[in-house]
């Protein structure tokens, strides 16, 4: 199946403004390459992950959970007006 538009109320991640930079912490280097965050915006309520060989750490303010690395889109569900951070 080839999706050829997104529905109303899904966006591909990421859905608004990131904001990222090194950790603070030199030590920390080896492990976090960079700290991030975004806030989801209203209308969205799924986000469309693409692969990227990345592995994060996500919290979305409710939960906390290892996201990737992925090999296929994932859809993420979240609460409205979310702010989601990771590194």
């Amino acid at each position: 199946m080839v999706l050829r538009r997104l529905p109303d109320d899904e966006a591909l991640a990421p859905a608004a403004e990131v904001r990222a930079r090194r950790p603070a912490d030199p030590a920390l280097g080896d492990v976090v390459g960079w700290l991030w965050v975004t806030r989801v915006p209203d209308a969205v309520r799924v986000l469309r992950v693409l692969p990227d060989a990345a592995t994060d750490l996500v919290f979305t303010g409710a939960r906390l959970h290892v996201a990737g690395p992925d090999t296929t889109a994932c859809l993420e569900s979240l609460p409205r007006d979310a702010m989601v951070l990771g590194c």
